[in-house]
Order: C-alpha cells, then sequence, then structure tokens
C-alpha cells in the first residue's frame, strides 16, 4: 500500500513526463552544439595544414631565393672571368697586331733600304 509520504502514481507520471520533454528538447540542442564543436575543430585541423603548406611553401622559397642568390653570385663570377679572359685575348691579338705591323714595317725598310743601295 502507498504511505502518506510516498507521492502519488500522477505526479511521477508527470514529472517523468516532464523529464523527458526537457530531455527531447535538450537532445537536439546538444547534439547542435557537438556538430558545431567538431565542425570547428575540422576547420582549425584544415587552417593547421594550410598554414603548414604556407610555411613548407615559405622555406620552398626562400631555398630558391638562396639558391638564385648563390647562382647569381655565380654567374657574376664567371661573368668577370669571361671579362678577363676577352680582354686578355684583346690584349693579346692587339700584341700581336703590333708585331705583324713591326715586321712589315721593318721588312720594308730592309726592301727600301735595300733597293736604294
Amino acid at each position: 500500500g502507498e504511505s502518506a509520504q510516498d507521492p502519488p502514481l500522477w505526479a511521477l507520471r508527470v514529472a517523468f513526463a516532464e523529464a523527458e520533454a526537457a530531455s527531447a528538447d535538450l537532445l537536439p540542442k546538444l547534439q547542435a552544439a557537438l556538430k558545431e564543436v567538431s565542425e570547428r575543430e575540422q576547420a582549425l585541423t584544415t587552417r593547421e595544414r594550410e598554414c603548414a603548406a604556407v610555411n613548407d611553401a615559405l622555406a620552398e622559397a626562400k631555398r630558391a631565393v638562396a639558391t638564385e642568390h648563390t647562382a647569381g653570385e655565380r654567374w657574376a663570377t664567371a661573368a668577370q672571368r669571361l671579362a678577363g679572359l676577352r680582354a686578355q685575348a684583346e690584349r693579346a691579338m692587339k700584341l700581336r697586331q703590333e708585331e705583324e705591323e713591326a715586321h712589315s714595317l721593318s721588312s720594308q725598310n730592309a726592301f727600301f733600304t735595300g733597293g736604294s743601295r
């Protein structure tokens, strides 16, 4: 039998129905919150990947710049060497030309002095 302290059955049924309704109301809110959290987590993961990709690209660009700088220095050195070689070649050709001119002059002189005797 029911004692006077026990709540009546209908009151329990009402309380249970209210709790059920509250949980039914709360469940979609919780699911929505969970979905939002997981979406934020995915967005963060995507951002992290994008940041990592940007960092990789920056590192690659820095390496490329360093390589180009080195290549540029090599080109500059090679150009200096070529300029030096060209100058040497020009001096050598000029000397040779002067020698040939001197030789032809001396042979002309010999011809003329030989002819005047």
